[in-house]
């Protein structure tokens, strides 16, 4: 059996909210019912890029540092948001460099995903970078002061089992990366 789906109409969207860390826009929809909704908020942030990099030793390179909107510190794969003109994968090489010292010849693109598909714009894009080797210590930003950490990749499942890396892309980079290596 088919089933037709019918989808609102986007009517209109301001910003709302203008901050350098955060932005917010009001979107006016119209529901599949003809209900029109004037106050719909979604973020709009910038997309970032992760990296899951492995070692020649197959460890995988992760980062424990501060994140403030789960108040706490987190342990996830390293990565940031692109810079203005910058591609998913220079973002993604600038990421892991400053964040962990590590650098990996090649990154391989694994996925973009959406990050919120009902409450943000943006996409998290994942790479896979083999060969990854550590240049220098990590650098610290006013932000974060990443931690590196090196977990054996037959370890990863362990970790987002018991709830160590709960980051969704983070986990979904790990999974695809541990299905592709």
């Amino acid at each position: 059996e088919v089933v037709e789906i019918t989808v609102g109409t986007d009517e209109g969207s301001e910003l709302v909210f203008d901050d350098p860390h955060y932005r917010v826009r009001r979107d006016r929809v119209r529901l599949p019912s003809g209900r029109v909704v004037d106050d719909y908020h979604v973020g709009v942030l910038e997309d970032y890029a992760l990296v899951v990099a492995l070692t020649a030793g197959g460890d995988v390179v992760l980062t424990r540092q501060w994140k403030q909107g789960v108040r706490r510190a987190t342990l996830e794969l390293p990565g940031g948001k692109l810079d203005e003109g910058e591609t998913a994968v220079e973002a993604a090489a600038r990421e892991l460099r400053e964040e962990t010292g590590f650098v990996a010849p090649r990154l391989e693109l694994l996925a973009s995903l959406d990050v919120d598909t009902s409450k943000a714009a943006n996409r998290g894009h994942v790479f896979l970078g083999r060969e990854a080797q550590q240049l220098h210590p990590p650098e610290a930003h006013e932000m974060e002061a990443p931690e590196v950490v090196l977990v054996p990749a037959h370890g990863v499942p362990g970790l987002v089992e018991r709830g160590e890396v709960r980051a969704a892309a983070s986990v979904a980079g790990l999974l695809l990366a541990l299905a592709r290596a």
